[in-house]
């Protein structure tokens, strides 16, 4: 039989403890301090095989410290390649199953079946956790063997104790050998051990520039840190200036104005005390709002007590018509001054027609009916000329003549 695989729920100091997998090594070594459950390993181990002892959960001596029950499993592979799984539970009652190729039995709390006529006290002493224990055996465990052996039973997983003793200590000397002699196991850990011993060096070589790679990133990331500050006070420096050269180019500015300004008005002649002058011209202007007041209370008094005579009346009510006659005396006036430019547009034209008529008739080569023709169309046009003229005359004359009428009666209802 191998352990394979246990789950302690709880057993004693023990809980939810679970190995897996041990079949696989050779040896099995349990290392801890006093009072770790080193023992009560060893008793779950014998319970898992032989039930519980006693069978009651209140005088057990491995009931669990938090008051819970005892209670967990194991997995054995057998002597023929059968895998076995046994789970034990001590509540009101001692409970046990058994599990082998799937097929599974209650056994309460009795052995399992492959230890046989094997007991308790006999497992416990022949795999004893101390020496002086597997060299001896105890009342119960000798009463056993006396019974087989002097019943005439034979059984043959029964062996003398020196045969074991000297089997531990064919064990023992595989893993470790006080004379040194041949390759016990510790032998090879030692070297496995000077072999990480080398090997140590390169690593604390590795670990170092590890350690120095570390630090410059520190310093880098310190350096960066500072940078950054550094960037942030160069951003607020460059903001400040942003608004400073505004604040100059304002100040440019208004020097510029004031300069402007003082050629405009030059320094001397404006007043040494503005604020004063101030104050006066204010206080001018109000009193010249209340002289200006009082002015307009008398004007309206003056309005309210004047007598309109019949005459002026009159004129006022023909205002309109007043202020008709001078549109027209201007539209006069204007046409006037086109009727002269066009009289003297005139005497050009009949000063130029005379010149031709006159070189005209004077020619040689016309005859007496060419010259009797020019002559008659001529006077025709003269004649035609000469009526226009009388018309745009007397259109002159006749607004003229309104014209005078007009001024005279403007100048008696002036006076």
């Amino acid at each position: 039989m191998r352990i394979e695989a246990w789950r302690i729920d709880a057993f004693g100091p023990l809980s939810s403890w679970t190995e897996s997998g041990l079949s696989e090594h050779n040896l099995l070594v349990v290392l801890g301090d006093n009072e770790t459950g080193k023992s009560a390993l060893f008793e779950f181990l014998a319970t898992a095989l032989f039930g519980f002892a006693p069978a009651n959960a209140q005088g057990h001596p491995y009931r669990p410290w938090d008051d819970s029950f005892p209670e967990g499993t194991v997995d054995v592979i057998l002597h023929d390649g059968r895998e076995a799984h046994v789970a034990r539970r001590l509540s009101s009652s001692a409970q046990g199953r058994l599990t082998i190729d799937g097929v599974e039995e209650d056994r309460g709390n009795r052995p399992v079946p492959w230890v046989g006529l094997l007991n308790r006290a006999v497992f416990q002493n022949v795999h004893a956790l101390t020496q002086d224990e597997a060299l001896g055996l105890d009342k119960s465990a000798w009463q056993a063997v006396e019974d087989r052996v002097l019943g005439g039973s034979s059984f043959d997983f029964l062996r003398p104790s020196r045969e074991v003793v000297e089997e531990l200590e064919s064990r023992r000397t595989h893993f470790w050998r006080q004379d040194r002699r041949g390759k016990p196991l510790d032998r090879e850990i030692t070297a496995h051990i000077r072999e990480l011993r080398s090997d140590l060096d390169p690593a604390r070589e590795r670990r170092t520039r590890i350690e120095g790679i570390e630090t410059r990133l520190d310093r880098i990331g310190t350096e960066l840190s500072e940078q950054e500050e550094e960037l942030k006070r160069t951003e607020l420096v460059l903001e400040r200036d942003r608004n400073l050269a505004l604040l100059f180019r304002r100040a440019k500015r208004n020097d510029q104005i004031e300069g402007a300004a003082a050629e405009l008005v030059p320094v001397d002649d404006l007043p040494h005390d503005v604020s004063s002058q101030r104050k006066e011209t204010i206080s001018r202007v109000s009193e010249l709002d209340v002289e200006i007041a009082g002015l307009k209370g008398k004007l309206k008094k003056l309005d309210s007590v004047q007598d309109i005579d019949k005459s002026t009346a009159q004129v006022l009510g023909i205002r309109e018509t007043i202020d008709g006659i001078n549109r027209n005396a201007e539209r006069s006036r204007e046409d006037a001054k086109r009727i002269q430019r066009m009289d003297r547009h005139l005497q050009e034209m009949a000063g130029t027609l005379n010149e031709l008529a006159e070189r005209t008739l004077t020619t040689d080569s016309m005859n007496d009916d060419v010259r009797d023709a020019v002559m008659h169309l001529s006077l025709a046009e003269l004649r035609g000329r000469h009526r226009e003229w009388s018309e745009k005359d007397r259109q002159v004359r006749f607004p003229s003549e309104e014209l005078k009428s007009a001024k005279a009666d403007l100048v008696r209802l002036e006076k």
